[in-house]
């Protein structure tokens, strides 16, 4: 057969390419005809060979069975047509129209059915004719679901994707179909749980998971109700990152599009998060699960595998279970199928996406964003407290946490000289004054004459009469020493607004460091203490548990740690950090030793 049709094509194209005939009137442009002008006799439209006819012969009543006889169903009958046709190709191409619910080749007329078998003959060479009807690519479809043209199972399922990419543009009714014929055809087959995993309805149920996962997680984070004046701690980026693309993903509001990602990421996050976490354990002291709620409970109930498809299986199918995803699991007994998965009416959450919009358009609002968001309808009075309290704690926490800037105005420096000498000469004593004046300064000139600094007037006269400098003269006045000394300290500024820590003592030569202070926890109470060796440690769960039993905020406990240690050491030893309180790295040898030693 193929002999044949090579030897006629061959004539035709020695025909077609004579110059000749080309420069005929039948070649002319004024002829126009979607037909060629030569055509084989296979493809002509009233010849149909003998293996379609053979192929209509296979009768729906089956007389195999000795003695009895019966009506084959459409899966059935179609399976057995099938499998006489699975080898067959065509060369007749059909671009009309072909639609029916369920397309079979019963359904088709002898020229549909030709030009079916032509466009799968091209499909099979990876070359489809994307002008033929849909239609026949759910017949393609249905041979490959009951294993006709395949050679084994992996080969079906991504012959049935391949099509899918291939043409669901065109065909977008294949977006809602193939899906679950895809995750059946893996369980039915048995194959390998990765190659569904992308699959929407897996996709879905595995952020369902991820999410009851970093809920379980956040929860015990959470402090009481009645230590939340200022609502609820940070989580950590990383627990709230997570937990903010969750909420993103499943909820109807995408606020992970939220213009505010751009400034405030980090207060969206938070507030977004803890609104989350608030309406969990509003719904959990009422005795329900808001996931469960939101995205439907696991149920086992009978399944048919390939629903609205054509399909049949000579053989029983054995027992067998078939686990996919977190909540998805097949199961084959006595060849009745059930599924166990769950069931909800929607993939994304109203009721959380509708507290996640409020939650973005109130944070815009308390930020002055210049977007705001509309309101709709309106929230309920539990929700709306919820969000305007978190809200509020957040502004709060940005306030407070605020990095203070301090602006030194370098033109006032003469005049905190002559307030510091003002202060100096007010606070000396009678004795003192008898001794005799102490030197001025001028505060002009007093950056260009520090190196030269004045003179007590008794050290004056020495210098008058002898010519020599007191230390010239191996005999120094330790009272100019003094002097020098007090007018090259530091001075506190008066009246400036800025305060100056006394100086550090200074290396001397000769007679080594000065100690360093002692280090002691008499004045720290238990739970203080308790609170900085879970943050030398990294334990957030001491640190929470520390804080309990502190009875306080987080803030307040920090701030009141920071006031006791700093007679200690002089500075502020814990500050907060992306992820909340942490240690001063330069007082880390301090804390570590302050918390071995109550040990």
């Amino acid at each position: 057969m193929a002999t044949e049709r090579g030897i006629a094509e061959l004539i035709i194209n020695r025909v077609m390419g004579s110059e000749r005939l080309r420069e005929s009137s039948h070649f002319s442009e004024r002829v126009a005809s979607g037909e060629p002008i030569l055509t084989t006799g296979r493809q002509m439209a009233t010849y149909l060979p003998d293996r379609y006819l053979e192929m209509r012969s296979i009768s729906r009543l089956d007389t195999t069975t000795a003695g009895r006889s019966r009506w084959l169903s459409e899966a059935e009958h179609f399976y057995r047509q099938a499998r006489f046709m699975a080898d067959w190709e065509d060369d007749c191409p059909y671009r009309g129209s072909f639609k029916t619910p369920y397309p079979t080749y019963n359904a088709m007329s002898n020229r549909q059915m030709r030009g079916y078998f032509t466009w799968r003959a091209q499909m099979r060479r990876g070359e489809p004719d994307d002008a033929a009807p849909a239609a026949f690519a759910f017949v393609y479809l249905y041979e490959l679901i009951c294993g006709i043209g395949v050679d084994e199972p992996a080969h079906g399922f991504e012959l049935m994707r391949e099509l899918w990419r291939s043409m669901r543009e065109k065909i977008p009714k294949l977006d809602h179909q193939l899906p679950v014929w895809l995750l059946d055809y893996a369980a039915y087959h048995g194959l390998d749980p990765a190659l569904v995993a992308d699959l929407p309805a897996i996709s879905h149920e595995r952020s369902v998971g991820a999410l009851t996962d970093a809920t379980r997680e956040a929860v015990p984070l959470m402090p009481p109700s009645r230590q939340r004046r200022q609502g609820l701690p940070p989580l950590g980026d990383a627990l709230e990152g997570r937990l903010f693309d969750l909420l993103s993903a499943l909820s109807s509001y995408r606020i992970g599009r939220s213009p505010l990602l751009s400034e405030h990421a980090g207060d969206l996050r938070h507030v977004a998060c803890a609104v989350y976490l608030r309406l969990h354990e509003h719904h959990a002291k009422r005795g329900s699960d808001l996931i469960e709620s939101a995205f439907g409970s696991v149920a086992e109930l009978p399944y048919t595998m390939f629903s609205s498809a054509v399909f049949f299986d000579p053989a029983a199918h054995p027992d067998t279970v078939y686990a996919v995803g977190p909540y998805h699991r097949y199961e084959c007994k006595d060849g009745l199928w059930s599924c166990a998965r769950l069931f909800s009416a929607a993939e994304r959450s109203t009721e959380i996406g509708r507290a996640l919009r409020e939650t973005d358009r109130r944070l815009r609002e308390a930020l002055g964003h210049p977007h705001p968001l509309e309101p709709l309808d309106p929230v309920p009075k539990y929700l709306a407290k919820i969000i305007d309290e978190e809200v509020a704690a957040r502004i709060a926490w940005m306030q407070a946490h605020e990095p203070v800037r301090i602006g030194l105005d370098l033109s006032q420096l003469s005049d905190i000289r002559r307030a510091a000498a003002e202060t100096r000469e007010s606070l000396l004593i009678d004795e003192e004054r008898e001794e005799g004046p102490l030197p001025t300064v001028n505060p002009a000139a007093a950056d260009e004459a520090q190196d030269e600094p004045e003179l007590h007037p008794d050290e004056a006269a020495t210098v008058a009469e002898t010519g020599t400098a007191p230390n010239e003269a191996g005999a120094p006045d330790e009272r100019a020493d003094e002097s020098r000394e007090a007018l090259d300290a530091p001075k506190p500024a008066v009246g400036s607004g800025l305060q100056l820590e006394d100086a550090a003592p200074e290396t001397i030569e000769g007679k080594g460091s000065a100690p360093e202070p002692p280090i002691g926890t008499g004045a720290l109470p238990a739970a203080h203490v308790a609170y900085l060796r879970a943050l030398v440690a990294g334990d957030a769960r001491a640190a929470m548990d520390a804080r309990a039993e502190a009875g306080t905020t987080e803030d307040l406990l920090v701030d009141a740690i920071n006031e006791e240690l700093f007679d200690l050491l002089g500075d502020t030893v814990l500050e907060f950090g992306p992820e909340g309180p942490q240690l001063i790295e330069d007082y880390q040898e301090d804390i570590e030793r302050i918390v071995n030693d109550d040990e």
